[in-house]
């Protein structure tokens, strides 16, 4: 098994939780679980990609243009945005993605 499949499985079931909680109107669990899954992937994943890039000649400085920065800024403040609440609909996943998909093309063209 590759590393890569074992954080991907781990994603899985805590999407499939997520996504089961909502179906069940439980908008509150589903919400916390998901932020609480990618902050915990974050935090074991990078640390890895540090030791792994230092110990493979690339090493990941961790150093972010002023760009990634403005997005990660904004990224957060609309997950907190969305999810003060408690609640959510189709039309605040809809704006969701469309902002991620934004950053992504953003991104790929800086």
């Amino acid at each position: 098994m590759r590393y890569w499949q074992s954080g991907a499985v781990g994603m899985a079931s805590e999407l499939f939780s997520a996504v089961k909680m909502a179906l069940r109107n439980r908008m509150d669990a589903s919400l916390e679980i998901t932020p609480g899954a990618s902050l915990q992937i974050a935090m074991f994943i990078v640390p890895i990609l540090v030791f792994v890039g230092f110990f493979s000649g690339h090493p990941l400085t961790l150093m972010f243009t002023g760009y990634e920065v403005i997005i990660i800024l904004l990224t957060t403040l609309i997950v907190n945005l969305v999810s003060y609440d408690g609640q959510s609909n189709w039309y605040e996943g809809f704006l969701m993605m469309a902002s991620y998909f934004i950053f992504g093309i953003v991104l790929f063209f800086i």
